[in-house]
């Protein structure tokens, strides 16, 4: 998912000190699809609920999502 993309991108701006927006930076030439699927993945991070986010709050929540890794399910034996 290119969405998801964009988010990984955006936190290693981040992480290597990007001068400004790291999120809109990664976001730059992404279609309007793609911008809004990262939006609604924004807006979907649990630590951003009930308030308006800093751009460091809104990347260190998708810092702990990227870094989190997918949800591993165990078989029931």
């Amino acid at each position: 998912m290119r969405a998801i993309a964009l988010i990984e991108r955006a936190v290693e701006l981040a992480d290597a000190r990007f001068p400004g927006d790291a999120l809109k930076e990664a976001c730059r030439f992404a279609s309007r699809e793609e911008r809004l699927a990262v939006l609604c993945i924004v807006q979907s991070r649990p630590a951003l609920f009930g308030h308006r986010a800093t751009p460091h709050q809104v990347i260190a929540a998708l810092r702990e999502m990227v870094c989190s890794g997918p949800v591993r399910l165990l078989a029931s034996a």
